[in-house]
């Protein structure tokens, strides 16, 4: 019999212990600059995080670290409304699910950076895509960890409206959750645009699910608490199509230096020992 073994955080054999990858690359990185952001992604394509707490890395100050998670709607949400549960069951399920693999993390004071997140083009006429970006604002937002404190950090992948190639994809091909068009002269598609930009306003701006309605019929009638969770996020941050790496420090440290905008929220207790 044959048995196929995966990356863990700290279980199994060693050799496959992220969490050792991540200390020796972190440490020789603090030895060149110690103020630079340690980002470490979580397993399973960067959502599962649950590992991590218990078992922090260690010789890295917790100053310096940042974890990063990515969310999508064919990861755990198209499972959930694929199930037999109620709708309400399937958002709760949702929810638990996300405290469960990253969530706990900001409840604990770390920061975590959802360094990935998108859709497609034609989400205005796929129901369980809408109804996926409307719960993760609302967790992003007003019903997560960081609800009143500005929301979760967020990138949106991606710019680029042309696929790069790679498994299942072809290069040259449209990228269906690109926001410019292939010549970089203008947005792919104007809805798709235009709700990016909604989920970039303030909460008193509106958001994206007004847009959103415009193109689905209605759905059922929500509760007065339903309608209260509804979201508005406050900020995204566009990321250009560049392969996730194992400790994107380079990106966080110059991005800083750069801009030198606060980082609201998630690192402000470890700013000003940074700087």
């Amino acid at each position: 019999d044959t048995a196929c073994v995966e990356l863990s955080w700290a279980t199994g054999p060693e050799q496959l212990w992220f969490k050792l990858a991540v200390e020796r690359a972190g440490k020789r990185m603090l030895d060149e600059n110690p103020k630079l952001l340690i980002s470490v992604p979580g397993l399973d394509f960067a959502m599962d995080l649950s590992s991590f707490a218990g078992l922090p890395p260690e010789g890295i100050p917790t100053r310096n670290l940042v974890y990063e998670a990515h969310e999508y709607v064919w990861q755990l949400y198209s499972f959930l409304y694929d199930t037999q549960y109620a709708a309400h069951e399937q958002n709760l399920s949702y929810y638990v699910n996300l405290e469960q693999k990253w969530g706990y993390l900001l409840r604990s004071g770390s920061p975590v950076w959802v360094s990935e997140f998108g859709f497609s083009h034609s989400f205005g006429e796929k129901p369980v895509e809408r109804n996926w970006l409307e719960h993760f604002a609302g967790y992003s937002q007003n019903t997560g960890p960081l609800a009143g404190q500005g929301g979760l950090d967020l990138a949106y992948w991606e710019l680029s409206g042309e696929q790069e190639g790679g498994v299942s994809r072809k290069a040259g091909a449209t990228e269906e959750y690109g926001i410019v068009n292939h010549c970089w002269t203008g947005a792919a598609d104007p809805r798709h645009y235009e709700a990016v930009g909604k989920l970039m306003a303030g909460p008193s701006a509106g958001g994206a699910m007004d847009l959103l309605e415009e193109y689905l019929p209605p759905l059922p009638a929500k509760s007065a608490d339903d309608v209260a969770r509804r979201s508005r996020l406050t900020h995204v941050v566009v990321a250009v199509s560049i392969p996730s790496i194992l400790l994107a420090v380079a990106v966080w440290s110059m991005w800083k230096k750069a801009n030198r905008v606060e980082h609201r929220g998630l690192l402000a207790s470890g700013r000003d020992e940074l700087e």
